[in-house]
């Protein structure tokens, strides 16, 4: 029986090193797994964050195209908390104009759908810019099929947009589409 005890000398150890590695092992898969969850997380907030830029983005269209000086045609984007837009010299022409009648400065980006080229608006909000693009423009008379450009509100009738804003940051990007109807 002495040899066999004899043989077995140091299966403590080599037991107590595979338990070692195979525990660095886990350790090291949580690791990895915990670091992948923290760069999805940062990824998320980058994004919501372009996001509600692009939305505040949207806003600021509203609100310019409200601000219209109704004689001149001339619109003058608002300032939010210190932002200040800068605008194209073909916005004006795109708000007052169908599609087919633009002949802008923009040339052949004045439509496409990439907010980046050619914005009609573009501002700073914290680390993202924003660019919001006129992509079409359809204007309907009072005597339309819409019931809202027939309306009592409806002077003249209604104009759609078609309206892109992109914001673009270090931490993500977001694009928000959307038809906008302005009622004159």
């Amino acid at each position: 029986m002495k040899s066999q005890i004899r043989n077995q000398k140091g299966i403590a150890l080599v037991t107590t090193l595979i338990m070692l590695v195979l525990a660095l092992g886990v350790v090291a898969v949580l690791l990895q797994l915990t670091t992948r969850a923290t760069k999805l997380t940062g990824l998320q907030q980058g994004y919501t964050t372009a996001l509600n830029a692009a939305r505040a983005g949207a806003e600021v269209f509203i609100n310019s195209t409200l601000n219209v000086n109704p004689t001149t045609h001339v619109c003058t984007p608002p300032s939010f908390s210190g932002l200040t837009p800068t605008t194209s010299a073909c916005l004006n022409t795109k708000l007052y104009n169908n599609t087919s009648s633009w002949n802008c400065a923009s040339g052949a980006g004045a439509s496409t759908p990439d907010a980046t080229a050619n914005p009609d608006i573009t501002y700073a909000s914290g680390t993202n810019t924003v660019n919001i693009k006129v992509i079409d423009t359809s204007m309907m008379p009072k005597n339309s099929s819409d019931t809202a450009c027939n309306s009592s509100n409806a002077a003249n009738g209604c104009i759609f947009y078609t309206v892109l804003s992109t914001a673009t940051g270090s931490s993500g990007k977001a694009t928000v589409r959307f038809v906008y109807r302005l009622t004159y």
